[in-house]
């Protein structure tokens, strides 16, 4: 269940960092930084791949036997899986068997055209990028696809990994990459024979791969060419692999012996290795565990010394250095921004964070309570004699998390309800407004105070946009042709004011958003609807759901529309929220607007409103009371994640919204000021470096999250 969070917070990353290359180009360290990005990438991408399909890793050292191993499972001709004389590979193999794969074919996953893609290549192409790492090419990994044959289900798969060395300067890139690899395999068949068991040399490799990457974990040791042994020769080998790798007497089960030419054989051994695969391939906490610490190590090492070095290169670079006021001026003012942001951020965490958990809360209690009412009680066991459990208790958790069918009216019942709570909450906080964070519903159990959750009174004003100097200073920083026209240009001493004040007026409109989705009980919203018909929708339920506001309201919305470089005009034909908001909605810039006048679909929505797939797999005890409580542990789990997940989403699409905004300030201040590319240059290349940062903490967070738990 953990995947999909983890496997999105490492995409947005990677994109961050595939962005930031982009950003460098003709930096004189450039190729450095591009590398190490690259090898960054590779790595997350691999856990990617590893965390979304279930892979064992076949290990061993250099000419041990692993290719032909796979080569013997599978029927392959040297065309895929050739010998190697010397050194072997040095990138993983993905072998993935595919229901609708006759014949195998090969795939390089690479990023081409601002997007990850995956194309096919011939079997000579396979073997030149297996064998050669190269450090500045943009593939990512490889995969070579098979026929079904051992599994059911497309998302299970071995990786062929390069022979096991002790790490040199010379191999340390691809060495490296493969111990990531092995680390987040789901486990491990280490491959190995007769001699290198014996051989000192050997030995030391196999002690060294053993103790450091499968401490915590019950590794199948296939041992290879054991065809032309006598019975007893296979006893005593198979003894003396038991005290080499000091396996019990109940776990020389993952003692395989394996071989070649005889087929008789190779059915016995392919089906002893498949049944040891099926029994031991399960991780433990501690190897869980392990997986978070490298990935932890990446994220505070690695990742850290790329944002160090990019930095260091602006620093240095006096062709785009900060030569001028302007220049000046512009950093100055986007710091303030940022700094509004952050604090903002801080603030929406906190805040949402709270709620969420009070959401989270009441909807395991009253699931919990559904599942006693439903589920326990021999009454219960007899109506629901032949049904399957795991479907029932899955459906269950679906359904109370979308509607947790709270009796009490004015708290939320959905996570979108507990995300405007939150929002409301905050606009109290930080905008001083006089609005409601509590529902009242009709006898159909629908909202009914919307005036209420809008603020719509003559009391509920940002005081601070009553100054004419913030109105100013709004108009200064989003509109260029304010700035720079040379008629009345007064000095302004609230510009820091405006700034501040932007990150809570946006959130502000995105809160508007939401009020009209959770008064809107016929709001449409599935799992794969893109951003512009969501959008649509949701100024199609502004039309509809939403009354007219009265004076207190048109400063928010106008200064919105100012933000987005909306010139509109608020007369006798566009007097009420929802035409304003279309307006907004439909006639903003893509950059800015398409992300910020869709803020309260996609803000809460995309956590909220859709269920995320995966679910924990508990195994159900025969003792009845053992079993509750172990269903009861599984509600709370699936419950407590789902949370996490629209924590996390939500200030995903915050940083994205904000990341939208302070494009168009940035531009608009290059612009006004009259600045040429190179500052563009620059605002770029920082622009990427806070996006790789968010991505990093927001990755940062989540596996905080996850270690916590495994504690």
């Amino acid at each position: 269940m953990k995947n999909i969070s983890e496997s999105n917070a490492m995409y947005r990353l990677e994109l961050a960092l595939f962005n930031l290359i982009n950003s460098l180009v003709g930096m004189p360290k450039y190729t450095e930084i591009k590398n190490k990005i690259l090898s960054i990438n590779r790595k997350l991408r691999i856990t990617r791949e590893l965390a979304d399909t279930k892979y064992i890793a076949i290990a061993g050292t250099q000419s041990a036997g692993k290719t032909r191993l796979i080569r013997e499972m599978y029927d392959l001709d040297q065309q895929w899986l050739s010998d190697n004389e010397g050194r072997g590979e040095q990138l993983p193999l993905f072998i993935i068997e595919h229901k609708e794969c006759i014949q195998p074919y090969a795939v390089v996953v690479e990023y081409a055209n601002d997007s990850e893609q995956e194309r096919e290549i011939t079997s000579e192409e396979l073997h030149t990028i297996l064998r050669n790492y190269n450090a500045e090419n943009s593939i990512l990994l490889a995969k070579l696809y098979v026929p079904i044959k051992y599994f059911k289900q497309n998302n299970f798969g071995f990786v062929l990994l390069p022979g096991y060395e002790m790490e040199t300067r010379e191999n340390q890139k691809w060495q490296q990459l493969m111990r990531h690899t092995l680390i987040h395999a789901l486990g491990c068949i280490l491959v190995t024979d007769e001699t290198r068991i014996a051989e000192n040399t050997q030995k030391r490799i196999l002690d060294d791969l053993r103790s450091q990457y499968l401490e915590n974990r019950q590794p199948i040791v296939a041992v290879t060419k054991t065809e032309n042994l006598k019975d007893e020769q296979r006893v005593e080998l198979r003894q003396t692999v038991a005290e080499a790798f000091q396996f019990s007497e109940q776990q020389k089960a993952n003692i395989v012996l394996t071989g070649a030419d005889d087929d008789n054989y190779k059915k016995n051994w392919s089906s002893a290795l498949m049944y040891a695969i099926m029994n031991t391939t399960l991780n433990s906490k501690q190897s869980e565990a392990a997986k978070y610490a490298e990935l932890d190590y990446l994220l505070s090492d690695e990742v850290d010394d790329i944002i160090s070095l990019s930095q260091v290169e602006l620093l240095e670079v006096d062709s785009i250095g900060i030569n001028s006021q302007a220049e000046k001026n512009i950093n100055e003012i986007l710091e303030k921004f940022d700094t509004a942001r952050d604090k903002f951020k801080r603030k929406y965490n906190k805040v949402l964070t709270r709620q969420t958990h009070s959401y989270i809360d009441a909807t395991i209690a009253l699931t919990e309570e559904a599942y006693v009412d439903n589920e326990e009680g021999i009454k219960n066991w007899w109506k629901n004699l032949g049904e399957d459990h795991q479907v029932r208790a899955k459906q269950r958790i679906q359904s109370m998390w979308r509607d947790n069918q709270n009796t009490k009216n004015s708290e939320p019942k959905t996570i979108i309800e507990s995300n405007v709570k939150a929002l409301s909450d905050l606009s109290k906080d930080q905008l001083g407004l006089n609005v409601t964070s509590e529902f009242t519903r009709n006898e159909q159990g629908l909202i009914n105070n919307t005036s209420a959750l809008l603020g719509e009174n003559n009391s509920n004003k940002v005081a601070v946009l009553d100054k004419p100097e913030v109105q100013d200073g709004i108009k200064r920083l989003f509109s260029p042709s304010v700035i720079s026209t040379d008629n009345d240009i007064k000095f302004n001493s609230d510009l820091s004011k405006a700034i501040a004040l932007v990150p809570a007026l946006v959130m502000e409109y995105g809160r508007l958003m939401q009020v009209a989705v959770v008064t809107t009980p016929d709001f449409k919203i599935s799992e794969k609807m893109s951003g512009d018909k969501l959008i649509e929708n949701l100024a199609t339920t502004v039309s509809t759901g939403l009354p007219k506001f009265n004076e207190s309201l048109k400063p928010i919305i106008t200064t919105m529309a100012t933000i987005l470089a909306v010139d509109v005009t608020i007369d006798g034909q566009i007097d009420t929220i929802p035409a304003l908001i279309q307006a907004v909605s439909s006639t903003a810039t893509i950059s800015a607007g398409g992300a910020a006048a869709g803020i309260g679909a996609t803000a809460s929505m995309a956590a909220a409103g859709v269920i995320v797939g995966g679910y924990l797999v508990y195994q159900a005890h025969k003792e009845v009371q053992r079993y509750h409580a172990t269903q009861k542990e599984y509600i709370s789990t699936v419950i407590e994640y789902y949370g996490d997940m629209n924590i996390q989403n939500s200030l995903d699409q915050y940083d994205d919204v904000m990341e939208n905004i302070r494009d168009v300030l940035s531009d608009n201040l290059c612009r006004a000021y009259g600045l040429d590319q190179k500052i563009g240059k620059r605002d770029t290349v920082l622009r990427c470096l806070t996006a790789t940062k968010n991505a990093q903490e927001n990755l940062q967070r989540y596996l905080g999250g996850q270690q916590s738990r495994l504690a």
